[in-house]
This record gives structure tokens, sequence and C-alpha cells, in this order.
């Protein structure tokens, strides 16, 4: 959220899947999630229910989104700070 470069507004979902609850981390993602964001940045995180893959993450997810442009990132990506704005 802080280090993508040469986008105004930028909305982030965190998706995943878990086959057993994990409270503190989930705690964890939603106090991130309400934190306070740079002007212009949202976190969103969802836990999909019954998922075992990504692929279901992103069915999940991708129907709820309001963008007509989406990129998507794994978790452990490390993506360029102006990959967006070079799009």
């Amino acid at each position: 959220l802080t280090r993508m470069e040469g986008v105004d507004e930028l909305d982030v979902y965190l998706v995943y899947n878990t086959p057993k609850d994990m409270p503190e981390l989930e705690e964890r993602l939603r106090c991130m999630a309400e934190d306070k964001h740079p002007p212009g940045r949202r976190l969103f995180v969802t836990r999909v229910p019954n998922s075992k893959s990504k692929a279901e993450n992103l069915n999940y997810v991708i129907p709820h989104l309001p963008h007509t442009a989406v990129a998507i990132y794994d978790a452990d990506h490390h993506p360029d700070p102006n990959s967006l704005a070079m799009a």
C-alpha cells in the first residue's frame, strides 16, 4: 500500500484460505485492514470459505471487484513500485 507509486488510488484485496482457524493471525489481518492508510489506499482482507486453492480464492473475489483494471500478485511477489504506473 505504501510502496506502489504512480497511482492515486489503490485497493488491495488480500484473499486467502486456510483449513483451520488462525485467530491471532486473522485478528492481525483485520487490524491491518482497519489501520490508517495513505490517502486513496485501502486494504480489504477476505478469508474464502471452503477454498482449497488460489484459483478458488480468485473465483470468489473477482466478481465482487468494482474495478475495471486488476493486477494479481501472489503473496511472495515483490512488484516494482512503478509496475502499476507502467501498465
